[in-house]
C-alpha cells in the first residue's frame, strides 16, 4: 500500500526532470521559428483572442493522514464511488473520508507546457498557464486553447461538440472514418512490468472552438510521454517541416483544421522516437 500511494510523488517530481530535457532541446526563440512553425501557429499567432495552455489534471483521491491514490479507471467522483480498488483502499486504511485532488499531472504534459510556452511567449502577450480542474466554459469561449494530456484529463473536451475522425480511446487510438489503407485501430502497446516504456500514439487536433470561433489545440496519448513527443513536432522546425509537408499533402494547401496521428516509442517515460502516420483534414 505504501508502495502504491508513494507512486504519486514520484510522477509529480518527474515533471522537474523532464524540464531539463525541454530545456536542453530548445533554441533561442527567434532561430526556432521556422516557415513552417509559423503555418503552423498562423490562426493563434494571428488572433486577437488571448491564449490558454490548459495542463490535463487527472482525478486523485486524498486518504487523509496517508496520501493520495489514483485508479486510472475513475476519472470524476462518480467513477471514484463505483471503483473497486478505491474502496477496498479505504476500508483497509479505516479512512471514514476521502477528498478528490486535482493536484498533479503527467511529466509528459509538464514538459509539453513548457515547450510551448517557450516557442509561444514571446509572439504572443496574453498567454496564459491554467489546468483542467478549474478551467471554466466562459474561457474556453473567450479564449483560444491548447489542451495537453488525454480528454479523461481534460474533461471539458467530452462535454464539447468537437468534430472528430479520430478519437483517443483507451487502448490506443480509433480512427472512425478510415480512408483506403488507413487502419482502423492502432493499439498501444506498454512492455509488461514496465509501466514507461512501451509504444503508444498521440493525436494531435486542431478545429474551431464550441460556438465555431477561436481555436482549440488537443494534443493527446494515453502514456504521458506521446503528449511530450507530439508538443515536440509543433515546436521543433526539423518536425514541424515534416509535419507541414504531409499537411500539405498533394494540394499544397494547408488545411486550417486537422487531425494527426504519430507513433511514439518511449523509455523510462522519455519518448526515444515518434514517427508520422496518417492525418485527416477537418471540414
Amino acid at each position: 500500500m505504501a508502495l502504491g500511494l508513494a507512486i504519486v510523488t514520484v510522477w509529480a517530481a518527474a515533471a522537474t526532470v523532464v524540464a531539463v530535457r525541454a530545456r536542453r532541446l530548445a533554441a533561442p526563440v527567434a532561430e526556432r521559428w521556422s516557415p513552417e512553425l509559423e503555418e503552423i501557429w498562423r490562426p493563434i499567432l494571428e488572433s486577437k483572442r488571448s491564449l490558454l495552455v490548459c495542463l490535463g489534471t487527472p482525478l486523485f483521491v486524498r486518504f487523509p493522514g496517508y496520501g493520495f491514490f489514483r485508479d486510472p479507471k475513475a476519472n470524476d467522483w462518480q467513477d471514484i464511488e463505483k471503483s473497486d480498488r478505491i474502496q477496498a483502499t479505504r476500508k483497509a486504511l479505516g479512512v471514514p473520508e476521502i477528498l478528490p485532488s486535482y493536484n498533479f499531472t503527467g511529466a509528459g504534459e509538464a514538459s509539453a507546457a513548457f515547450q510551448i510556452g517557450g516557442l509561444l511567449a514571446t509572439r504572443k502577450q496574453d498567454l496564459l498557464l491554467t489546468r483542467s480542474s478549474i478551467l471554466s466554459w466562459q474561457q474556453i469561449g473567450d479564449s483560444d486553447v491548447v489542451f495537453l494530456g488525454p480528454p479523461k484529463f481534460n474533461l471539458q473536451l467530452q462535454a464539447a461538440a468537437m468534430t472528430q475522425d479520430i478519437v483517443v480511446e483507451p487502448e490506443g487510438v480509433r480512427n472512425l472514418k478510415p480512408a483506403a489503407g488507413e487502419p482502423a485501430f492502432l493499439e498501444d502497446r506498454i512492455v509488461a512490468g514496465r509501466t514507461a516504456e512501451g509504444e503508444t500514439h498521440a493525436l494531435i487536433t486542431r478545429t474551431a472552438g464550441p460556438s465555431g470561433a477561436g481555436e482549440l489545440l488537443t494534443i493527446a496519448g494515453n502514456a504521458s510521454a506521446d503528449t511530450m513527443a507530439a508538443a515536440e513536432w509543433l515546436t521543433q522546425p526539423w518536425h514541424a517541416k515534416e509535419l507541414v509537408g504531409k499537411l500539405r499533402g498533394g494540394s499544397g494547401t494547408m488545411p486550417r483544421h486537422f487531425q494527426v496521428v504519430l507513433r511514439v516509442t518511449f523509455k523510462q517515460g522519455i519518448p526515444v522516437q515518434s514517427a508520422y502516420v496518417f492525418h485527416h483534414a477537418l471540414r
